[in-house]
């Protein structure tokens, strides 16, 4: 909800039909709801495009590490990588930031 506000497709700019996409996959709990590893997409460039973050995923990390740099991206990749557990006083975060926003 918090990477959709982010209002518009972080590739192409479309103001509509947005999703949000994990960079490193969701189920990894140590980013799943970390907003850097989150980006903004319209459906066609999450899903369905020849260029999509599915159908062309290692051209959507080429382009997302131009796009945020190197080091920053590996930063997001080495915390994804990192065991965490999520305790209550995690998810009452990410309530009041999703409260909030």
């Amino acid at each position: 909800e918090l990477v959709r506000k982010r209002g518009a497709c972080e590739y192409c700019g479309r103001k509509d039909t947005l999703n949000a996409h994990h960079l490193f996959t969701r189920s990894r709990k140590s980013t799943r709801w970390d907003l850097d590893n989150g980006v903004c997409l319209c459906v066609y460039h999450h899903l369905w495009g020849n260029f999509s973050a599915h159908k062309a995923p290692v051209d959507f990390h080429e382009w997302f590490i131009k796009r945020i740099g190197k080091k920053k991206y590996d930063l997001i990749r080495k915390k994804s990588n990192q065991s965490i557990q999520c305790d209550q006083l995690f998810r009452r975060k990410i309530n009041i930031l999703l409260e909030n926003s």
